[in-house]
């Protein structure tokens, strides 16, 4: 097969290669190391960037992110603008407190606003471990899908597209991957994952 690739990239939520050895032609033999040749490779394509966008499992998955914030900005929005508005009556206010006072109301003011810093950044966190185990259940339903169609082609190898510098004939099996994929997952929702314990 003339192909040029091959290296190797990692995604968060893809499969950058799943290999699996074939052995061809029922039980072995006993041989020396000479005779057993190492099988030649025999590789299948997909692109994970377009399952994620056009499987109806990815396409629900950002879809429920997207609502995931879209909730937090409406949330968080109003607790920012009493936040601010709070800012600006306190600093009216700043000139005719006395300095003992003055420095409470700073202290109290700068603890609210750590408050939802915090609170904001923890709701991205779930939001991403929510969509790192979506991902995972992704992962587990297209394993299969393309070990079958490793199978059907006589492959052992699968790369992502992003790892194919060049290829002189068409192996990418992306459309077929999408279509098993669609009757095998057709919905995935995000829901927000737990913060990690405190150590």
């Amino acid at each position: 097969m003339a192909m040029r690739t091959l290296r190797y990239k990692f995604t968060l939520l893809g499969i950058a290669l799943l290999s699996t050895a074939l052995l061809a032609g029922g039980g072995l033999h006993h041989a020396s190391a000479q005779e057993v040749a190492t099988p030649a490779p025999r590789i299948i394509v997909i692109d994970r960037n377009v399952i994620l966008r056009l499987s109806s499992a990815g396409q629900a998955m950002m879809g429920s992110v997207g609502t995931l914030s879209e909730q937090a900005d409406t949330e968080f929005q109003s607790q920012a603008e009493q936040l601010q508005q709070e800012a600006q009556e306190l600093q009216q206010q700043l000139a005719i407190l006395a300095p003992d006072a003055r420095q409470q109301r700073q202290e109290e003011f700068f603890v609210k606003q750590q408050d939802l810093q915090i609170r904001v950044q923890q709701r991205q966190q779930r939001i991403q471990g929510g969509l790192a185990i979506a991902g995972q259940q992704l992962d587990q339903a297209l394993q299969p899908i393309l070990q079958d169609i490793m199978r059907e082609r006589g492959a052992n190898m699968v790369l992502d597209r992003s790892s194919v510098i060049f290829s002189a004939i068409d192996i990418d099996v992306t459309a077929t991957a999408i279509e098993r994929l669609d009757e095998a997952l057709p919905t995935l929702t995000v829901r927000l994952a737990d913060l990690p314990a405190a150590q």
